[in-house]
């Protein structure tokens, strides 16, 4: 929001009503839930509304130990979870053009 204020002006008044918003005082650790296709779960953090930045993940094994992690960019939201790749949607935050994407995994 303050990237948009077009003056000084502007900015002061998008900072007050920011500092009116109520913050809660608890957030959650995680917001998305995925099981790929050999079973593994993908656990998502909480992202707020308005995150920009990269989305990290946990990846548990079928016997709930974590066996690795994965970090997606801002704007792309998982679907779906093969053993090669996953199939999401990306959404430009200019332009807010959605994209399907299929971004191949990598062990390392």
């Amino acid at each position: 929001m303050l990237a948009e204020a077009t003056d000084e002006n502007a900015r002061r008044s998008i900072e007050t009503r920011i500092a009116q918003i109520p913050y809660p005082e608890t957030m959650p650790l995680y917001s998305d839930l995925r099981v790929d296709a050999t079973g593994n779960l993908w656990v998502g953090r909480y992202a707020p509304p308005g995150h920009v930045g990269p989305r990290q993940w946990a990846v548990l094994g079928t016997d709930g130990s974590q066996i690795g992690t994965a970090t997606f960019p801002s704007g792309f939201q998982v679907h779906e979870i093969g053993k090669e790749a996953v199939l999401g949607v990306m959404t430009d935050h200019d332009t807010r053009i959605e994209t399907v994407q299929v971004r191949r995994l990598r062990t390392m």
